[in-house]
C-alpha cells in the first residue's frame, strides 16, 4: 500500500508506559499523524507485553490506527480512514509493511 516516512519519534508521559506524544509528525502514504498526538501505542494488554509488547516492528502502524480512530471517534474522519474497518485494513497493511 504505502511506506512510512521518518523515524517515530514518541515521549513517555504516563508511570503506566500507556501514554505517549508524538513529537515529530508520522506519515504513512498520504496519511500525516501531526506532532502532540496521544497515543497508547498497540493494544495489548499488559499481561501479554513480554510476549509481544506494546511498542515494536508494528509501532508506527499503530500510531496511525489510533489517529484514524481517533478521528474517527470525534465524527471527523479522515478520507482514507472512513471507517474502522478501513483504519484496521490501513493497520494490517502498514504492519506488513
Amino acid at each position: 500500500m504505502s511506506e512510512f516516512a521518518g523515524p517515530l519519534t514518541i515521549t513517555h508521559l504516563t508511570p503506566q508506559w500507556r501514554k505517549w506524544r508524538l513529537e515529530q509528525p508520522l506519515s504513512y502514504g498520504f496519511i500525516t499523524v501531526p506532532s502532540g498526538f496521544l497515543t497508547d501505542g498497540a493494544s495489548i494488554p499488559q499481561i501479554l507485553w513480554a510476549v509481544l509488547p506494546a511498542w515494536g516492528r508494528y509501532s508506527r502502524a499503530a500510531v496511525i490506527h489510533d489517529y484514524l480512530i481517533d478521528l474517527i471517534n470525534k465524527s471527523s474522519p479522515h478520507p482514507l480512514g472512513k471507517n474502522r474497518k478501513i483504519a484496521d485494513d490501513v493497520l494490517f497493511y502498514g504492519m506488513k509493511g
